[in-house]
């Protein structure tokens, strides 16, 4: 999804946590849960670009046992997709 929030937009409110630096397709971007998801069962990465952001978000309906890591597939989204954005 795409906005035109900034990464400070992102961070004020409380809406957000745990925000992490990561690199996206050589791309700076950042990493992150909302703060309701006890469970992590979703995560964002988001890229910023001269019109706003584009968010990656990966999420699964149930706590997983298997491992499951949201924010390691919304990397490998984001990686696969970072260098179609402006």
């Amino acid at each position: 999804m795409s906005s035109p929030d900034t990464l400070a937009d992102l961070q004020a409110g409380g809406k957000y946590v745990q925000f992490t630096p990561v690199t996206l397709g050589g791309r700076q971007a950042v990493e992150y849960r909302a703060a309701q998801d006890t469970h992590h069962l979703g995560c964002y990465v988001t890229t910023f670009t001269g019109d706003g952001s584009v968010a990656f978000v990966a999420k699964t309906l149930r706590v997983q046992q298997d491992g499951f890591d949201s924010c390691a597939d919304a990397r490998t989204f984001g990686a696969a997709l970072a260098g179609q954005l402006p």
